[in-house]
């Protein structure tokens, strides 16, 4: 077994599946570094999870516990050699990777609402939106795995624990029809798994976030993970200075006879305004738009919005694949800091269409005034 000691500070371990009754055991890849035979065995851990359960891949030892939970004081896991007689556990890293430990002295802030991306995986991204009562927002926006190029999104409310993101279950909607036939009743949520995320140190441009996602075992979509996630964007600063006067608009809105599709907004210090929209194509299948808009008063022009096709979800993203496509345009009118009227045009076969906007989520430490 591998033993460690953990001080009263660290909370629990973050494995990747946040369904505590899949978690047993957990099993992760260990990289081989020498050849069955050597006298001097060395293992390093994955920086991801290689798979659940007992099997493990051939050739490879593996990591498992029967525990979900790694508490202060000392903690033990037990080894399998992957058919080896021997072997010596060396360089195990318990800070990065799927093997991640919360620290709930750490608090995460205002400023680190808003965008965040994989510089190797330009194409797709999250957004976190903090609120209150150390709750998080989380919005996916990706691609479908199964070589079609097209998109795909994932959202989920999560819990803020330490410097972690914590969602249990993540929603992969469909169903609803673009524009007038919209139907709130058509949408299934279809469950996506859990999600969990390690945010890069606030203010800190070199910090590196650790993102790491989980569908079910019998999901066409695989295990994700990433340890080189960035944050792209951000409201207010680390020390929630420096922001737009209108920064307060930021956060998630829709139209009450449309739920089930929503608008994200970051006001940008700048006056620049960041929007995702989040809604599906005429056939009820998932869709996002995004564009950088300007605001003007209480008026938000995004003079260009698109979408993007061309790559897939997990292993085989690829971002010279993705390939940008015009959209149209939309308009923000806000009448206070509740409530606007959105108006878009289509360019590319979506029409035009006006929705009554309210506000959905109301952003930590960034309040509308």
């Amino acid at each position: 077994s591998c033993c460690f000691d953990l001080p009263p500070s660290w909370y629990k371990g973050v494995f990747g599946n946040y369904e505590p009754g899949a978690w047993s055991p957990l099993t992760f890849g260990m990289d081989v570094e020498t050849c069955d035979g050597c006298t001097n065995w060395q293992y390093t851990f994955n920086n991801r999870a290689a798979q659940f359960g007992n099997a493990g891949f051939p050739g490879l030892g593996t990591l498992s516990t029967e525990s979900w939970q790694l508490r202060p004081g000392r903690n033990c896991l037990e080894i399998s050699t992957g058919g080896f007689g021997s072997m010596q556990l060396s360089g195990a890293r318990l800070t990065t990777g799927p093997l991640n430990i919360l620290d709930v002295n750490h608090r995460l802030r205002p400023g680190q609402t808003g965008a965040f991306y994989d510089s190797d995986r330009s194409g797709e991204g999250i957004f976190v939106e903090l609120l209150a009562d150390d709750r998080a927002v989380v919005y996916v926006f990706t691609f479908t795995p199964d070589g079609t190029g097209r998109q795909a999104w994932m959202l989920g409310v999560g819990e803020m624990i330490g410097n972690h993101i914590v969602v249990t279950e993540m929603d992969r909607p469909t169903g609803p029809r673009f524009g007038p036939e919209f139907n709130p009743g058509d949408r299934v949520l279809n469950p996506f798994g859990g999600l969990a995320l390690t945010m890069p140190e606030c203010g800190d441009s070199k910090s590196r976030g650790t993102l790491f996602m989980s569908p079910p075992v019998d999901s066409e979509y695989e295990l994700m993970g990433s340890t080189r996630y960035v944050q792209l964007t951000g409201i207010v600063d680390c020390n929630q200075l420096n922001g737009h006067a209108k920064a307060g608009f930021s956060g998630s809105w829709y139209d009450k006879s449309h739920s089930g599709e929503g608008i994200i907004l970051e006001v940008l210090n700048d006056g620049r305004v960041l929007t995702q929209w989040f809604t599906y194509d005429h056939s009820g299948e998932q869709m996002w738009i995004q564009g950088v808009g300007e605001l003007e008063g209480d008026i938000l022009n995004v003079k260009d919005l698109y979408t993007a096709t061309g790559t897939t979800w997990g292993s085989l993203f690829d971002s010279d694949d993705v390939v940008r496509q015009d959209w149209g345009t939309l308009t923000m009118e806000f009448h206070d800091c509740d409530n606007a009227t959105a108006m878009y045009e289509s360019t590319v076969g979506f029409g035009s269409g006006t929705f009554n906007m309210t506000r959905l989520t109301s952003l930590l430490g960034i309040p509308c005034k």
